[in-house]
């Protein structure tokens, strides 16, 4: 597993951060310091095995909840700022919205950052020649036991995270205000990390530690990314994409040894087709001969032939059209896949295997598949982890 660089990227006009570079699996934090992003950059572009993440603040990033009822990601990213837009300090066409997988029904959370922001730091990144691997909230990185805590950060700030996984950033002259409220319905002590013990609820006892160092937060940070559960901020329009010099060197090996097979392949290909067609002219020659010494009245075997490579074409005609139709009926059911095919060109029939959501999906497909001329057979199905594998057979409908 790679190294990673981890900075945390606060929003601070003279770009000096806190980074670390962590051994994600011993868990060992190898350098850290705080330094000039240009120098960082500059120090580790030329090493290798070292992936590059960014951590951003919740207060640059803050976390929301919304149900958001959208088949892809790309329409979950168009809806968010619909969603929110009654909430939002700032037009929405410049803000980044991030969103993280469902957590029950359509609720799914959302991180909002200002695209500027975003786009000042990966522009940094690029003129550096690095690539960025990931980019994530702290807050979202230190909520992963979904247990209730206080962090208090070097800054002198918060982190405050609630039993059911909210997280938020809290500046210290707010805490007495907002922490008591965003925790009255939690039962028992509060672990709070932090050098002074802060007001909460007044029936709540809080669990005071020392607070977590610099190194400590990076750790935490490390632990959640190689965990992949944070959510990464690289949506949408920040997908990280890779420069074609990085792309040429991860496939230079495969490409090479891919362009010495494909050659290998033509010039086998070419040898046994120079010999069979020499092969086929010779007995084709001895046919005929054949043909005229036995029987006199056959001039030729060029009918015979051309019949036989009729029958044939019109066998593969068969085969493409019957293709074409499952495919074209399958696409129109996105909980249908085709898992395997067989031709039977004695029979001119297709045997399929499906995989369906439902018995009722294979019914959807046969009525499709007969508005564009072909017939449908069921065959044997079976349950295998929830999904329907039904075996069919595909031929053209007689009319």
């Amino acid at each position: 597993m790679n190294k990673q660089l981890i900075i945390f990227a606060d929003n601070d006009e003279t770009f000096v951060v806190n980074w670390a570079l962590i051994d994600p699996v011993a868990q060992q934090v190898i350098d850290n310091n705080c330094s000039p992003v240009n120098e960082i950059l500059d120090h580790y572009k030329t090493y290798i095995n070292i992936d590059l993440y960014l951590i951003f603040s919740g207060f640059d990033a803050p976390l929301k909840y919304a149900d958001i009822p959208a088949k892809t990601e790309t329409q979950a990213r168009a809806a968010a700022p619909f969603i929110f837009e009654d909430d939002l300090s700032a037009p929405p066409e410049t803000l980044h919205f991030a969103i993280g997988p469902a957590i029950e029904n359509n609720t799914r959370p959302v991180f909002i950052i200002a695209q500027d922001i975003m786009n000042s730091w990966i522009s940094t990144i690029n003129d550096s020649e690095m690539s960025l691997s990931g980019a994530f909230v702290d807050i979202d990185c230190l909520r992963e036991n979904k247990t209730a805590t206080v962090y208090e950060k070097p800054d002198g700030n918060f982190i405050i995270i609630s039993n059911e996984g909210m997280a938020a950033s809290v500046e210290a002259d707010m805490f007495d205000l907002i922490a008591p409220d965003f925790f009255k319905n939690i039962n028992g002590p509060i672990p709070i990390y932090a050098r002074t013990k802060p007001a909460l609820a007044n029936e709540q006892t809080p669990e005071q530690h020392d607070p977590l160092s610099i190194v400590d937060f990076f750790l935490c940070y490390s632990t959640a990314i190689t965990s992949g559960k944070p959510v990464n901020l690289l949506q949408g329009t920040f997908i990280s994409r890779k420069s074609m010099q990085e792309i040429w060197l991860t496939w230079k090996r495969p490409a090479i040894f891919f362009s010495a097979l494909v050659l290998a392949f033509i010039g086998y290909y070419a040898t046994e087709s120079w010999q069979l067609s020499q092969t086929i002219a010779r007995l084709d020659q001895e046919t005929e001969a054949t043909m005229k010494r036995e029987f006199p009245g056959v001039s030729s075997i060029n009918q015979v032939r051309t019949r036989i490579r009729s029958s044939q074409t019109n066998a593969t005609d068969r085969f493409i059209l019957l293709s074409a139709i499952l495919f074209d009926s399958v696409q129109e059911n996105e909980d249908i896949s085709i898992i395997s095919t067989r031709y039977d060109e004695s029979r001119g029939e297709l045997s399929v295997s499906l995989n369906t959501g439902s018995f009722g999906d294979v019914e959807t497909l046969k009525n499709s598949m007969v508005r564009r001329g072909a017939g449908l057979t069921e065959g044997a199905s079976r349950q295998i982890d929830g999904r329907i594998v039904a075996d069919v057979t595909v031929r053209e409908r007689v009319s």
